[in-house]
């Protein structure tokens, strides 16, 4: 939690972009609870008791689960994406610009290399 604090200066511009990957991965993880309960209510409720007609229902109901859980999970990457590489940017800026500050005798003084 110290990092996020730390980092919040960089990123305080585009949190909108930290909320979201974080909500959409709540998501994910939420559907990836009911996608089993689903298959287990198929399977315990519905094959075992021969209750056929309601296979088409939860099987559709199962893929839609598995398609909105692939999209959130696409949209935690992106935002996620996006915000990592929004820090990184600024990030690299503001050693960029601490360097310029910086006197000539720290250049003299600093080594590089081996």
């Amino acid at each position: 939690m110290e990092v996020l604090k730390q980092l919040s200066i960089y990123y305080r511009e585009r949190r909108y972009y930290l909320i979201l990957s974080i909500l959409c991965l709540a998501a994910t993880t939420g559907l990836g609870l009911v996608y089993p309960l689903l298959l287990r209510k198929l399977i315990d409720d519905v094959i075992r008791k021969q209750q056929y007609n309601l296979v088409m229902g939860l099987a559709l109901t199962a893929l839609s689960v598995v398609v909105i859980k692939a999209f959130m999970q696409f949209l935690h990457g992106f935002f996620g994406g996006r915000l990592g590489n929004y820090l990184a940017y600024r990030l690299r800026n503001a050693c960029y610009e601490k360097l310029q500050f910086l006197s000539f005798r720290y250049y003299d003084r600093a080594k590089t290399g081996i």
